[in-house]
């Protein structure tokens, strides 16, 4: 993501009620650590998200980072490099196997599920969702080729604009007016859809030569030979093709300055400066010709900050305007898989 490397100031995790930090007598993480570890791994693989989270109430930051880590635990496995695809299908079904077994008792040994599982239940969130989306991560293994931009959505929208889907969730427990998700719903999945294609991007250079193309058979048939100078690095002008129309079709995703009219604020703030962040980006894509067969392009520190300082002291009088509401009392464990 954005600004890859960098290390932000990182704002304080808020407090968990009922937790020590400290294991408990079986052994597993405290809650505290658990939800620490899921912090440190968004700051450190995708300080742009880490940043972004930032402008959330404060009560959902450890939501957030739990969410965001389990989904990459997840797909770290199904991406692995080092193991045959069927060790990998094995290792990622243990994995969400485990979790089932914990949300019925409510805790897990792992650190990643620790949070999510405390997550899930804390703020009453959709498991049928979440495992949607490893279910797609899992299909990943055995990756289908992406023959049309449907293909290409169906991978996108289950896993990674899943993340996004819980986040507008948690604002919803936390009593934040989303009506306009409804609205707005097919506006939202494309400028999520630009973000992700923003990210496939930038993850051009080390996709190259590891793993199938992200793009689209159908865009790579458009500009004829592109298919076989892109994973041999060529900067020919079928690439330099393919390359502009997806940069072209990406800012007009994301770029959509009607959006957000008519939000709650705090909302509304988060999706402009995302798009502000995400486009500052794409700039960084286009400028590097063929640089970016190489190398992932970075907007630079300066702009960075020029782009979030001014969104955290705007969000942070919307929520200080809003009143916020804890996780519903009580809540009930969810229900496991149906076999």
């Amino acid at each position: 993501m954005i600004m890859a490397g960098r290390r932000l100031s990182p704002w304080a995790a808020p407090p968990l009620r009922g937790d020590d930090g400290r294991r408990d007598g079986a052994g597993r993480p405290g809650l505290g650590d658990a939800y620490r570890w899921c912090r440190r791994t968004v700051r450190e693989r995708d300080p742009a998200i880490y940043s972004l989270t930032a402008l959330m109430p404060r009560m959902l930051w450890p939501g957030c980072w739990a969410l965001w880590a389990a989904l990459a635990a997840v797909d770290d496995i199904a991406d692995s490099r080092t193991r045959h695809p069927a060790e990998r299908a094995v290792e990622l079904q243990a994995w969400v196997s485990a979790l089932d077994a914990e949300l019925a008792t409510g805790t897990s040994t792992d650190m990643v599920r620790r949070a999510l599982v405390d997550t899930i239940v804390r703020w009453g969130l959709d498991v049928a969702d979440l495992r949607a989306s490893f279910q797609v991560l899992a299909d990943d293994v055995h990756p289908a080729p992406l023959v049309t931009w449907d293909d290409w959505r169906a991978r996108s929208r289950g896993t990674d604009s899943a993340w996004a889907r819980q986040i507008l969730v948690l604002l919803d427990r936390a009593g934040v007016d989303m009506s306009f998700a409804l609205r707005h719903g097919e506006a939202i999945s494309q400028f999520l859809d630009g973000v992700q294609l923003i990210d496939n991007l930038a993850d051009l250079p080390e996709d190259l030569g590891e793993r199938p193309l992200t793009i689209p058979a159908e865009v790579l048939d458009r500009f004829p030979g592109a298919a076989e100078d892109l994973p041999q690095r060529r900067w020919t002008v079928p690439v330099q093709g393919v390359l502009a129309h997806l940069v072209s079709m990406a800012r007009r995703w994301v770029d959509q300055p009607s959006l957000g009219a008519g939000w709650h604020p705090g909302p509304a703030i988060l999706l402009a400066t995302t798009s502000r962040v995400f486009l500052a980006r794409l700039d960084a894509i286009a400028a590097a010709g063929s640089g970016l067969l190489y190398a992932s392009p970075e907007p630079g520190r300066i702009t960075g900050w020029r782009l979030l300082a001014p969104a955290r002291i705007r969000v942070a009088l919307a929520w200080k305007l809003t009143t916020l509401s804890g996780p519903p009392a009580a809540r009930p464990l969810p229900a496991p898989p149906t076999p």
